[in-house]
């Protein structure tokens, strides 16, 4: 079984960019909301951030990496993965990947939690988007845009994280050197990729 306990042990990687170095308000309020449900926070900044910035990231958590900006969020949520590595990630019931390109929230994060617990999955996301016969990045292998949860909130249970071939696919993920790669190549392919391996999915609006 998938279903999380109440007491359920959760990281969070955050991935992080502003062509500027700035953290906008918006940041440190969606993750002081956010860590409230985790029992550790990653903060991967991609490319530059000022000085006096980052002491409003570091003001959240003493955990942040600041790397060169390759690879977009992806290669962000990778990094703060190998960062930790697979074995101390076995302590965890669950791993929330989230970047800055949402805000929120309107509601408490622990309704969203409380909610996407009781539900039998193997990994999960806020929304999810429909299917385009076309494939407009060139990138997927499929061929077409499948049905995907979107990549800028998930989380993945211990029954995902810990297979694998969940490790295989993070460990091997292929360089995202534009934004066609990104979307094509990881967010649009990984959902269909997982479901035909058996993995249970769903999000939390079925938009």
């Amino acid at each position: 079984m998938s279903v999380l306990p109440t007491d359920a042990r959760r990281l969070g990687i955050y991935s992080f960019y502003d062509a500027d170095g700035i953290v906008d308000r918006y940041v440190p309020y969606f993750l002081n909301d956010l860590k409230e449900n985790l029992e550790a926070l990653i903060i991967v900044v991609n490319g530059q951030i000022l000085v006096e910035e980052k002491q409003k990231l570091l003001a959240i958590t003493p955990q942040i990496i600041v790397r060169e900006n390759q690879g977009f969020d992806i290669w962000g949520y990778k990094t703060g993965l190998d960062a930790i590595g697979w074995p101390d990630l076995a302590a965890y019931d669950e791993i929330v990947l989230a970047n800055n390109t949402v805000f929120g929230p309107l509601y408490p994060f622990r309704d969203v939690f409380a909610t996407m617990d009781a539900r039998d999955v193997d990994f999960w996301g806020l929304t999810r988007h429909g299917e385009h016969e076309k494939d407009p990045t060139g990138c997927n292998p499929f061929g077409f845009i499948p049905v995907h949860v979107q990549s800028y909130f998930c989380g993945f249970r211990k029954s995902f994280f810990q297979t694998e071939v969940c490790q295989s696919y993070w460990d091997t993920l292929p360089a995202m050197p534009g934004y066609n790669d990104a979307v094509g190549r990881h967010e649009t392919f990984f959902t269909r990729h997982f479901a035909d391996l058996r993995f249970k999915l769903d999000t939390l609006v079925d938009s």
